[in-house]
């Protein structure tokens, strides 16, 4: 391989181990790590990258990307794709079984291309594939593989899952298929150690097919919260999300070793087999990607809120934060000249940081999916800081009987519109998805 001789100088570093597969707090059901905090602990580990792999979704690739830059880290794109069952289809809808059920898959952007290209694939998986999860297949993987690289997933991987069924023969044929997709300098077969011993049987088969189809392996931790002692909360956030019991033995569950471990831990855990830990920074060191971010491009890239009756967007926005300004606090609305000083102060901000039309979209979704009976939550975030949310509907708590400060929410400095964190059942998920793509366009949504 290639990879040769770049192995024999990483393995003269100290324990070179960077985090490929990791989520967020975008990953739905299976996240208790914020994008601040998993940078403050990667710093603290000395780490010079760390991969972004949620479930499925892109949605903190901009946030992400931002916070890496401003801590010095090196940002790796990527996410976890469900992958439809071997000879199914994107466009067939088959119950979930045993044996055929959608698998993982961990892909990376290697550059602008391979970016450009998981972005198409996120959104066909949401757009052409949703069915209980967003899905691709191989056929769709094979069109969109350029400036990817590909690692094999964790223990719900297709090969992995066809190791333990003992379909050794059914799992080789797997593997070529991704290694003709990918190349072979592209693709990497994923190993993990959490203690189970699903994962050493998927681990000892890996390594013989490694040596048979000269393919390099890769650690990783599956990591969905920072320390180990955060495991509990975790699981009763994920239980609490789908609303699933303690004693429940089908809930969805995750390892206590999920957590992000040192250079050191995960060196350890493979130290008969080092390559698998050089291999990580390797891949990372070939990950650039540039995202270019402006306040031009960003705002140029959403799409616009058009409102009725020939209104101006600015002449509506006013209206419908006053209009929920009087249903907020009532009588209370018309003798406080304070709040609405403040409510116009907010107003104007926005409207001169060209927000509004961004604002009109959140509210407009809330108002939709609230109206057909979808369970939507309120905003999340520093958006509870901000009066028009509250008076919109976005959110549900008073900034002001909390003492909240609208300038932690947008600020003179803020080039870009602010985040607003909202949560959607998943159940109807879906519905709200098609109604955003048929009133703003596919083209302009990054799901």
């Amino acid at each position: 391989m290639q990879l040769v001789e770049r192995f024999k100088f990483i393995t003269m570093l100290s324990n070179p181990f960077i985090h490929l597969h990791l989520h967020t707090e975008y990953s739905m059901l299976g996240k208790a790590m914020g994008i601040k905090q998993l940078m403050q602990k990667a710093a603290h580990c000395k780490m010079s990258a760390v991969a972004m792999t949620d479930h499925g979704n892109i949605f903190g690739a901009i946030e992400f990307y931002r916070e890496a830059m401003q801590a010095g880290i090196k940002p790796i794109l990527g996410c976890e794709v469900y992958l439809t069952p071997p000879g199914v289809r994107l466009t067939e809808h088959r119950p979930d079984s045993k044996n055929r059920r959608n698998s993982h898959l961990t892909l990376l952007a290697q550059n602008n291309t391979g970016w450009h290209n998981l972005i198409k694939l996120v959104g066909k998986a949401h757009q052409n594939g949703f069915y209980r999860k967003p899905r691709i297949d191989k056929e769709l993987l094979a069109e969109h593989s350029e400036g990817l690289i590909c690692l094999s997933g964790c223990i719900n991987g297709e090969i992995n899952q066809l190791i333990l069924q003992e379909q050794i023969g059914a799992a080789r044929k797997s593997l070529e298929e991704f290694s003709d997709i990918f190349g072979r300098e592209d693709f990497f077969l994923e190993i993990h150690d959490h203690g189970l011993k699903q994962q050493h049987v998927c681990t000892r088969q890996m390594v013989k097919f490694g040596k048979e189809f000269d393919l390099g392996l890769v650690a990783a931790n599956d990591v969905h919260f920072i320390e180990q002692e955060y495991f509990e909360g975790h699981e009763e956030a994920v239980r609490r999300g789908v609303g699933s019991l303690q004693r429940d033995e089908c809930r969805i569950s995750y390892s206590p070793e999920s957590y992000f471990k040192t250079s050191e831990e995960m060196a350890g855990l493979f130290k008969s087999l080092p390559e698998a830990i050089c291999n990580t920074q390797i891949i990372a060191d070939r990950c650039e990607v540039s995202m270019g971010l402006s306040s031009t491009s960003m705002l140029g890239d959403y799409p616009v809120f058009d409102p009725p009756n020939d209104l101006r967007r600015e002449e509506y926005f006013r209206k419908l934060c006053f209009e929920g300004f009087r249903v907020r606090y009532g009588a209370r609305a018309d003798r406080s000249e304070g709040l609405k000083a403040h409510l116009d102060f907010e107003i104007d901000t926005i409207i001169a940081k060209g927000f509004d039309s961004y604002f009109l979209i959140i509210w407009d979704i809330f108002k939709w999916a609230r109206d057909r009976g979808i369970i939507i939550n309120s905003g999340r975030g520093t958006a509870g800081n901000c009066l028009v949310t509250y008076v919109l509907g976005i959110t549900d708590f008073n900034p002001f009987s909390c003492g909240l400060s609208f300038s932690n929410f947008i600020n003179s400095e803020c080039v870009s519109p602010p985040e607003i964190n909202i949560g959607l059942c998943l159940v109807r998920r879906d519905e709200v998805i098609e109604y955003m793509q048929q009133k703003y366009g596919k083209s302009l949504l990054s799901i």
